[in-house]
């Protein structure tokens, strides 16, 4: 049977499935270039951002008509529209929160985890709690309990955040929640202030009510607007770390005693604040899954498996976008007298100081780059930390970089065996590999780390295997090929434009190495 499935508010995407696998999940910022992509709530332009989508997805499967399609909290105006685009024998909607919370259930190899799914909100709360009941997602509980966009609005009042910007979201733009996390690593945590924070964040209904009566508690003058000194505001967002991990962890701990969960799940957009994943982790002493795509990035494959539950184990992490040549004639020169570069080639360039840009195979899916849109470099030269921010990503200073090891030497690195395949759990770096390796170290000496097997990325982990015979370590620094306030890249031409205007040193698409020499040449 085929099958596929919409979401259409922020982090639009689809995903299309035949015969219980996955064959497409396409998320609109990757193709319209726009991060966190919003379908247009303009009928017209609806329409026409849509059926463009669906065009290249029945052209890329070969499917133009479907046994069931699947939608998730989508207006009914939006409704008719794609009812007219899609041909379909029937029509069905799963909840939000159902929807993140069921995906995140097939990605993993729990059999009855305790789930949490916390967010900004959907149509069904924004912070719920499930467990599995005959192996489907059960609604134990739902709290009142906005984390996500209480989180993202104190990241408003700290300028070195924020940059005056314009936020177009009135808790401030999505993207805050993740520079927030990066940026407490500057402040101290006021002990004082983590219970009025913690309050906060369980009363949260109003931006503007929310922060006047927490800056009361605080004795520090808050409204929509402020800016905040430096050091006040570096320590606030210490605090604010800290006191929403402790809202969390109280959360889990009243579920987690009541029954024999084999494992916590936690998805929904706050589930990328990997500080907390791993304090989950240790307060409990039980494994953690969080999916690759835990944003609303995964909604749509979440709410297409509530329906049409995978009958195995379903590994999704490659199955975005191919690449698109849209090359001009002067690039595709370029590209076609190109040498194809086997591992041991990029290995050299690698140990010898070159910053590539990847852009091989499928897109993997959700908000991290796992290798395929990577921009990558070995880590020993502290100078490339803010190299790469400020020439190449154009972004603050104190944003980290991730490592990304062979699964097998995670313990060289971190002490412990992990594992890490999406990012989703921060450690602490061995003070060795912290000295080494200073570019994937932040400033509290921890790392967003991926861990990566032969299995789940052939190439990327024998490069590392390479790297390490070649007589480095099994190590690189691994972030996202793209630029400030753009999604990870797509196009051939947006490869070549940004190894022209930063210091990317190369680009690698498929296997042919462009280095900068070669666009004079």
């Amino acid at each position: 049977m085929k099958f596929i499935s919409i979401h259409t508010k922020h982090d639009s995407n689809l995903t299309i499935s035949y015969k219980n696998e996955i064959k497409l999940i396409l998320e609109l910022e990757r193709w319209y270039d726009e991060r966190y992509f919003e379908s247009s709530y303009n009928p017209l332009i609806f329409e026409k951002q849509w059926k463009e989508v669906l065009e290249y997805t029945y052209d890329y499967t070969g499917f133009d008509e479907f046994d069931l399609a699947v939608t998730s909290w989508v207006t009914p105006t939006q409704k008719t529209v794609l009812e007219a685009l899609i041909k379909a024998k029937k029509w069905v909607t799963t909840d939000h929160h159902v929807s993140h919370a069921t995906l995140a259930y097939h990605t993993s190899n729990f059999k009855t985890p305790l789930i949490l799914s916390y967010d900004g909100g959907g149509n069904d709360g924004t912070l719920n709690v499930f467990d599995i009941q005959n192996e489907r997602v059960n609604l134990i509980d739902t709290k009142p309990i906005n984390m996500g966009s209480s989180y993202r609005l104190l990241a408003t009042l700290m300028q070195e955040i924020t940059h005056g910007e314009v936020q177009h979201r009135k808790c401030g733009n999505l993207s805050l929640s993740g520079k927030l996390m990066g940026y407490a690593a500057l402040g101290k945590v006021i002990a004082e202030w983590v219970s009025p924070l913690k309050n906060y964040y369980i009363t949260y209904r109003s931006p503007e009510q929310s922060l006047c009566f927490l800056g009361k508690q605080l004795n520090i003058e808050l409204e929509m607007g402020t800016t905040l000194q430096k050091d006040i505001a570096r320590n606030l967002a210490a605090s604010a770390q800290k006191a929403y991990e402790e809202v969390v962890l109280d959360i889990i701990g009243s579920f987690i005693w009541k029954s024999s969960y084999d494992g916590v799940i936690v998805t929904g957009g706050c589930a990328l604040n990997v500080i907390t994943n791993s304090r989950i982790k240790s307060r409990f002493g039980i494994q953690v899954h969080v999916p690759p795509n835990p944003n609303d990035s995964g909604i749509s494959t979440g709410a297409l498996w509530y329906h049409n539950p995978p009958a195995n184990k379903n590994p999704i992490t490659y199955k975005g976008l191919l690449a698109i040549d849209n090359l001009s004639e002067k690039n595709k020169k370029v590209l076609d007298s190109a040498k194809t570069a086997d591992i041991d080639e990029i290995a050299d360039k690698l140990l010898d100081g070159s910053i590539v840009g990847i852009l091989r195979g499928r897109s993997e899916v959700g908000p991290r780059a796992l290798g395929n849109r990577s921009i990558i470099a070995y880590p020993e030269n502290k100078a490339l930390k803010d190299l790469i921010n400020k020439n190449i990503k154009n972004r603050e200073w104190f944003r980290p970089f991730a490592p990304v090891i062979p699964i097998d030497y995670s313990n060289f690195f971190l002490g412990e065996d992990v594992n890490s395949p999406f990012m989703s759990f921060s450690f602490l770096l061995r003070k060795d590999a912290v000295k080494r390796f200073p570019a994937v170290s932040h400033l509290d000496g921890t790392a967003r780390v991926q861990t990566v097997s032969m299995e789940q990325n052939p190439w990327l982990y024998s490069l590392l295997k390479k790297i390490n015979d070649k007589g480095g370590c099994p190590i690189l620094l691994n972030t996202s090929f793209n630029v400030k306030g753009r999604p990870l890249i797509t196009r051939y031409e947006d490869a070549f434009k940004i190894l022209r205007e930063t210091s990317l040193t190369h680009i690698l698409i498929e296997d042919k190495l462009i280095s900068k020499d070669d666009l004079e040449n």
